[in-house]
């Protein structure tokens, strides 16, 4: 293969890259959500052939020296790839694209390959939800956490998210004396009373996930109950790396902090690093080296580089 375009079919947005054999960037390109468990095969499929398309016409249609990989939630089953491929090839005919070179994976393996190229390692995705996956040096796939919202995400924002809307719940009951961390929040949602609350969760459909940075802001100020409610979710986070960690035999292992809450700089992204360096010693921070869609650039590359 001459060119190859990797693609991370996102829940919110897909991005893509295209490269030639030596792994230079010729361009990327950008479509909208492709994640098919939560927008459906065909526009999902839609997505991704849009990407395929730019990528096909900014290499004057040719299709025979271009290979494709695609990652993207769900693909770890057999027959979600199935229905998927099955989705994309009706597409594909519609728009005269040959998808001779293509594979179709989790957004776990391009995301591993990217941060860690053929290297073991590990990363915390900490946003909405919360989950850990990585690879060991023999090449055994990890993942813990990522359960949803309703039986697990420990640590992740809709978890602080719902802690912080309890607090405010049993403040305006008279369970907890409020307190500045409860002014706060009320004057921050523009809550006032027990209906609002209630309207606000259920009538108008507040992403509780959102309460988690005025927690984050609110710690950041010094307010007690906001500092204990990310000391305990972070401790949930400790967990989940430690129990990954057993998975491997070296003694310096890499772990890679993604996702909105834990990515860029604040308390609680600071509260975690402290123990993670307290708990952990084997553990080297690091950036990922590469973007999940330059991963699976090197997917194809793997897969198709001698064909």
């Amino acid at each position: 293969m001459n060119y190859y375009l990797g693609i991370d079919g996102g829940g919110s947005k897909s991005k893509a890259v295209l490269c030639d054999k030596n792994l230079e960037m010729l361009s990327s390109f950008q479509a909208g959500p492709s994640n098919f468990l939560k927008v459906g095969l065909r526009d999902a499929a839609k997505e991704i052939m849009s990407l395929i398309s730019a990528a096909t016409n900014d290499l004057k249609g040719s299709q025979q020296n271009l290979a494709v990989v695609i990652g993207t939630a769900g693909a770890g089953r057999k027959e979600n790839v199935e229905d998927f491929t099955e989705a994309l090839n009706k597409e594909a005919k519609k728009k005269r694209i040959n998808l001779k070179n293509i594979f179709i994976t989790g957004d776990i393996n391009i995301t591993l390959h990217g941060a860690f190229e053929e290297n073991e390692g590990l990363i915390l995705i900490v946003g909405t939800g919360s989950i850990i996956y990585g690879r060991t040096k023999s090449g055994n796939e990890i993942r813990k956490g990522g359960f949803g919202r309703l039986i697990g995400d420990e640590g992740s924002g809709y978890s602080i998210g719902k802690r912080t809307i309890n607090f405010l719940s049993r403040s305006f009951d008279g369970r907890i004396i409020p307190t500045p961390f409860f002014d706060f929040l009320t004057n921050r949602l523009k809550i006032t009373d027990s209906p609002t609350l209630i309207n606000s969760i259920y009538k108008n459909n507040y992403e509780i996930s959102q309460a988690a940075a005025l927690t984050i802001e609110a710690a950041e100020l010094g307010m007690r109950e906001a500092e204990q409610i990310l000391s305990e979710e972070s401790d949930e986070l400790i967990v989940l790396i430690g129990s990954s960690l057993n998975e491997f035999s070296s003694k310096s292992i890499k772990l890679c902090l993604s996702g909105g809450l834990i990515e860029n700089e604040n308390i609680y992204r600071r509260m975690l690093i402290e123990k993670i360096n307290k708990y952990f010693p084997q553990v080297k921070l690091t950036e990922p080296k590469h973007s999940p869609e330059f991963g699976a650039v090197l997917m194809a590359k793997e897969l198709f580089g001698d064909k």
